[in-house]
């Protein structure tokens, strides 16, 4: 796994020394003829990012502190602008301070105070509660969002292109997020019948999931995410398009799987990832590697699909699409 980090880190540079975004972009377009689109905006110098999280921000330092090195070495087409947290206990304020990024704290529970709701708002797990109490709960997540924004906005006098959720416990239900990603510990490849993550859920509990599977291969996932429109389509968390896996860590999860998934950000690696403008079938498995078929959004890297069942990151060999895709 070090080795793989490594060899991402040196492929970025020997990339980024040559290449800027917007001809990447251009390169990328014309090889796609319309048929995807980019999963990072590239129609610019530039791309900013703020990353979102409510815990220890581990997994965020991570990322912010290897595209703060990477950015030392050559010009990492994405720079990090924010840190955002949710919660006034989390490590937030640590990160933000250690790399002298603006920090946007909203705290859920003193906002709900703030504005006079009570009881409690949580939209998973509790089955009990009626459609009309589930909707009033979404729709108090939804201006919570829409304060934090505005927030984001008054500090830094724009959204940034994209966001990085990193450790953060709650789902996004405001428009206004945009080009979103999330890590998740676990192997999202996996699916139910219906196609839905078998490992979805939080934290330790989806790799305990693979540990009671009989799973000796622990991966990390990386996957889109788009805020949920309704209450109907809270069963979509998780189950986003699949942008890349680890390279996986034999008998027990390890965090640098994340590291693995998150570092294609970092070091601008993902501005080389697209998808599908069309609905296709994806191909997942299930717990017996048994073919599963997901209706969703095709992922390419480069010239190569690496979608579903063969995201990137299941082969030691994909980061040669990147190297002989760009070598002059």
């Amino acid at each position: 796994m070090d080795t793989y980090l490594l060899e991402m880190e040196k492929t970025a540079e020997r990339i980024w020394k040559r290449l800027t975004l917007e001809e990447v972009g251009s390169k990328l377009l014309e090889l796609w003829n319309d048929e995807y689109q980019p999963i990072l905006p590239l129609d610019k110098k530039e791309v900013t990012c703020a990353v979102v999280g409510s815990g220890s921000f581990s997994t965020g330092r991570e990322e912010v502190l290897r595209n703060y090195i990477a950015r030392r070495k050559v010009n990492i087409p994405v720079k990090y602008v924010a840190v955002i947290t949710n919660s006034k206990d989390s490590g937030a304020k640590n990160v933000a301070d250690e790399f002298k990024l603006p920090l946007i704290e909203v705290d859920y529970l003193d906002w709900k105070k703030e504005y006079g709701f009570e009881g409690s708002t949580k939209i998973f797990g509790d089955y009990s509660i009626s459609k009309t109490e589930l909707k009033k709960r979404f729709e108090v997540r939804r201006e919570f969002e829409k304060t934090v924004l505005e927030k984001v906005e008054y500090v830094l006098g724009m959204l940034p292109d994209t966001f990085s959720l990193r450790g953060y416990n709650s789902v996004l239900t405001c428009s206004k997020w945009r080009c979103v990603d999330n890590t998740h510990p676990a192997d999202l490849r996996v699916r139910n019948k219906d196609g839905f993550p078998r490992y979805a859920g939080w934290q330790e509990s989806a790799y305990k999931k693979m540990a009671m599977d009989g799973k000796d291969i622990f991966r990390a996932s990386l996957i889109k995410v788009e805020p949920l429109s309704g209450i109907q389509s809270i069963k979509k968390v998780d189950a986003g398009e699949l942008i890349a896996v680890s390279p996986g860590k034999s008998k027990e999860y390890d965090k640098k799987e994340d590291h693995f998934v998150l570092s294609l950000k970092s070091y601008g690696l993902l501005a080389f990832f697209g998808l599908s403008k069309r609905l296709k079938n994806v191909e997942y498995f299930d717990v017996d590697g048994r073919a599963v078929y997901v209706k969703q959004r095709e992922v390419v890297v480069y010239d190569r699909i690496k979608s579903g069942k063969s995201a990137f990151g299941s082969s030691e060999k994909d980061l040669e699409i990147l190297k002989m895709g760009w070598r002059e």
